[in-house]
Order: C-alpha cells, then structure tokens, then sequence
C-alpha cells in the first residue's frame, strides 16, 4: 500500500488505523475513474448514504480527486479512512461508514 505522505500534503487525513486489508468485506464499489467536477463525489455519496455503519465503500478514482473524496466523506462525515492506494492509472480509496 501506499499513500500520499501527510507531512507532505497536510489536507489529506490521516489513516486511522493499520488493518490486514484481506481481512475488509467491501460492501460497494464507486468506479469514478474519468469523472470530472463533483460527479465522483456525488456518486459516492449516493452509494454511502445507504450503506450500515461499519460497512466499507472502495472508490476508484483519478489522483487529483482523490483529497477531495478523503475530505469530504472522511474529515467532514468522519467515516473512517482505511487504506489509500496508488492502483498505477487510478487511486483506490476504502472508506468505512461511521
């Protein structure tokens, strides 16, 4: 895994927690890979916004969305930011639903 180093770029959370990411059932998936705007965070919202607490939420999405959908949906709707990876092309982003 890897992920933007948070010393380096402040807006972006902190992850909350170290978890075996074989052990994560995922629970929906947002593929906003070429969204552009607010879509991807629309649709994310609209797949989340259902979802039990505790339920986890994968986003894939391109690399300059990536803060936005960690801010929003973590810093302001304080789910839980479990992993942030750099998929090469995308950037893939499990949250928990708090």
């Amino acid at each position: 895994m890897t992920r933007t180093d948070p010393d380096k770029n402040p807006i972006l959370p902190p992850i909350t927690s170290v978890v075996d990411m074989s052990d994560i059932e995922v629970h929906g998936t947002v593929d906003a890979r070429g969204m552009v705007c607010t879509k991807p965070l629309m649709e994310v919202r609209k797949v989340i916004k259902p979802m039990e607490s505790g339920q986890v939420v994968e986003v894939l999405c391109e690399p300059d969305i990536s803060p936005s959908i960690q801010r929003v949906f973590v810093q302001v709707q304080k789910n839980e930011l479990l992993s942030v990876e750099d998929a090469g092309d995308h950037i893939r982003i499990l949250l928990r639903k708090a």
